[in-house]
């Protein structure tokens, strides 16, 4: 019988469920590296590793990655594993920016966020509380649906863009519209509304008036 999406929640949750015995400094670049590298590829992790298979990656932290090697060389080594740079996502539930809530203690994984922005992947915050719409999220992102568009100019306000999808306006919201990235500037989807594959979207804002001299 097919798994709940409740169960199916419970089993990610306790699975993430670490522990904090190991080390204080958290590099999911390089375990990830490691378990796609010689010794692990051809022995523990034998068979992982596909060919013909698209290959997502989705890391858990609190912490943004501290390992020694920088976000561009990490997606680089992701890219050489592939005949094609389409069959890489890499996403995760990290600290954001946009995070506000003081009682959920995290940082910000920036090297985890430009990882994700680079390879198309999804970034949710790890605090959320709706576990089920961020792994679908997630789980959309990794098949391959483009849940991010990037914007060719700066918004001169939030409240300027409109959203369209297939001739339907999408409203602007956290769980079931879409969100500005601020930092990659750029169209987050969420929920329903993650536009299915061949979907037109047209993407409207204002830009700053530029003055003359």
């Amino acid at each position: 019988s097919s798994m709940s999406s409740s169960q199916a929640e419970s089993l990610f949750l306790s699975s993430v469920n670490a522990g904090a015995q190991g080390s204080a400094d958290e590099r999911g670049f390089e375990a990830a590296k490691a378990a796609l590298s010689s010794p692990l590829v051809n022995g523990a992790n034998s068979g992982f590793l596909r060919p013909n298979a698209a290959l997502s990656i989705i890391v858990v932290s609190d912490e943004d990655d501290a390992s020694s090697i920088n976000t561009n060389d990490f997606v680089n080594f992701l890219y050489g594993l592939k005949s094609s740079q389409d069959m890489i996502r890499f996403s995760g539930f990290v600290g954001t920016q946009t995070a506000l809530d003081i009682s959920c203690d995290r940082f910000e994984g920036v090297k985890y966020m430009d990882a994700a922005y680079q390879t198309g992947g999804f970034i949710v915050d790890i605090c959320t509380d709706n576990y089920n719409i961020a792994m679908q999220e997630i789980a959309l992102s990794a098949a391959g649906l483009v849940v991010s568009f990037p914007l060719s100019e700066e918004p001169a306000t939030q409240s300027s863009i409109t959203v369209m999808v297939d001739g339907q306006e999408i409203p602007n919201d956290l769980f079931e519209g879409w969100t500005y990235d601020i930092r990659n500037n750029m169209i987050v989807f969420h929920g329903s509304s993650i536009p299915s594959s061949g979907s037109n979207v047209v993407v409207s804002y204002e830009v700053p008036a530029v003055c003359g001299n």
